[in-house]
């Protein structure tokens, strides 16, 4: 037997069992790096983010103007939409926005009764149960259009939805076409972005009595 050949072959062997060990070594040292990399990208305890409500948590419940609807959780007013938080019948306190027909009090996802009997004067949209429990505010995810933006006038509970601020008001001024557009709760002007103030029903609006577009 040629031993010169049989130590070359020895040798060969030896370097290809290097060679597969190296490698696998580096597929698990690209395997840790990939991880590590998207560590920036999972929730809590390096869970991935498929949940849409988790990844955009910042659109999740009340916002900075209090955009809450009838039946979700709140602790104070001021997470309402209609500015009023309320006792709800198992517990806690719920927001109610504000109605003057039944059309306002109807949503998607739930159906409250208006409490006024008149056509023209205020009411509340009052839950279909005394034992109704109020939706989590991790529930309710704020769309994303600014004031003065484009909104669709609905005519029911669901109207402002595509708003941040969740509410969609046109102002009849000069320009009986004027349209809607998207607005959050005020008490004064300086609550409303520059260009807009703030109207006698508390929703920041472009001036009144002058013609308008959306954006």
């Amino acid at each position: 037997m040629d031993r010169p050949a049989v130590n070359e072959r020895l040798v060969l062997a030896s370097l290809l069992a290097g060679l597969v060990a190296l490698c696998g070594a580096l597929t698990a040292a690209c395997g840790d790096l990939k991880n590590a990399t998207q560590g920036t990208e999972t929730g809590d305890g390096g869970a991935p983010t498929n949940d849409p409500k988790q990844s955009s948590a910042s659109s999740v419940g009340p916002g900075d103007h209090g955009s809450l609807p009838s039946g979700y959780c709140c602790t104070d007013d001021s997470q309402c939409r209609d500015r009023h938080c309320v006792e709800a019948g198992t517990g806690g306190r719920m927001c109610q926005d504000s109605c003057r027909e039944q059309g306002t009090c109807t949503r998607r996802d739930l159906t409250f009764t208006c409490s006024s009997t008149n056509l023209g004067d205020d009411g509340w949209c009052e839950p279909p149960t005394a034992s109704f429990s109020c939706i989590l505010q991790a529930r309710f995810e704020r769309g994303t259009r600014q004031v003065g933006e484009c909104c669709a006038a609905t005519g029911d509970g669901n109207s402002g939805e595509e708003c941040e601020g969740n509410k969609c008001v046109a102002v009849n001024g000069k320009d009986q076409n004027n349209p809607f557009v998207c607005s959050h709760w005020c008490d004064l002007t300086k609550d409303c972005p520059s260009g807009t103030v703030c109207s006698p029903f508390n929703s920041c609006v472009p001036p009144i009595g002058q013609p308008y577009t959306c954006k």
